[in-house]
């Protein structure tokens, strides 16, 4: 979990280092990570469960084997999600779990939601994705938090030193 501060560090303090090796690091903008953990989260509540926005407005916790149960109930929805979100059908509880830790740890620290998808359009949902996108539940981004992560957490793309990024 240092790819993304191993990108920070080199950018923000090149004369300190010679390079850096982000191991399974997001190296995009954490609001771009952030956006996708709860369109994850807010297309698996309406797909899986009660879409009734506790995982994303409350503090409930789903554990994955929850998840992993409600999704095996559905197994040709499963597989439009694994796609959709470019994971391994395996890996979807695993990933919901993490992206629904991610943001309820991003609600604690900065006191609201830094992301939201009321303009967001869902696709690749199949024979769904109309329905989705007029019965999903729609969350606004707080603008504290969502400033907090474009501000201060974006790599800008200037390295000065070399970077070689491992993903696995």
């Amino acid at each position: 979990m240092g790819g993304m501060i191993s990108l920070a560090i080199i950018e923000k303090f090149p004369a300190e280092y010679d390079g850096a090796l982000p191991l399974c690091g997001w190296l995009a903008p954490v609001h771009s990570l952030v956006k996708r953990g709860l369109d994850m989260i807010a297309t698996y509540d309406y797909l899986f469960d009660k879409n009734e926005g506790e995982f994303i407005a409350g503090d409930e916790y789903l554990d994955v084997e929850s998840i992993q149960e409600n999704i095996s109930r559905k197994p040709e929805l499963a597989a439009l999600f694994a796609d959709r979100y470019s994971l391994r059908i395996d890996d979807v509880a695993d990933m919901v779990a993490f992206n629904q830790w991610i943001l309820q740890e991003c609600k604690s620290w900065l006191g609201g939601l830094p992301a939201g998808n009321i303009q967001t359009i869902y696709e690749g949902f199949g024979n769904n994705t109309s329905e989705i996108n007029r019965k999903i539940r729609r969350y606004s981004a707080d603008t504290g938090p969502r400033d907090y992560y474009i501000n201060y957490y974006s790599p800008t793309g200037v390295i000065s030193d070399p970077v070689l990024a491992l993903h696995k």
